[in-house]
């Protein structure tokens, strides 16, 4: 084996170490995942009626959904600018 094939294959390696640590992560968010696309949810800021599910968060304090959609005014309706932000699951207000 040349050093130059030693390389490709530690590369090889790495790329599907990555892949697979990836899945995971998504794998275990989505297991944690109580929001459907079209729920509303509120966060600290305001609320969002859901139209997009994403996975984010690679950090110390672990992998969450982010959820994406339109931002609600107070009486329930999109803004008429139609504003779109995203909230994080750790940020979603618990309902009581």
């Amino acid at each position: 084996m040349t050093h130059d094939e030693y390389k490709e294959k530690l590369k090889q390696l790495e790329e599907a170490y990555q892949k697979e640590k990836k899945q995971l992560a998504v794998k275990y968010a989505m297991s944690n995942n109580t929001v459907k696309i079209g729920d509303v949810i509120t966060d600290h800021i305001g609320s969002i009626i859901v139209d997009k599910i994403n996975v984010g968060g690679y950090s110390w304090r672990g992998v969450e959904c982010v959820y994406e959609g339109f931002e609600l005014t107070k009486r329930g309706r999109p803004f008429k600018n139609k504003r779109r932000r995203v909230v994080w699951q750790s940020n979603l207000k618990k309902e009581v």
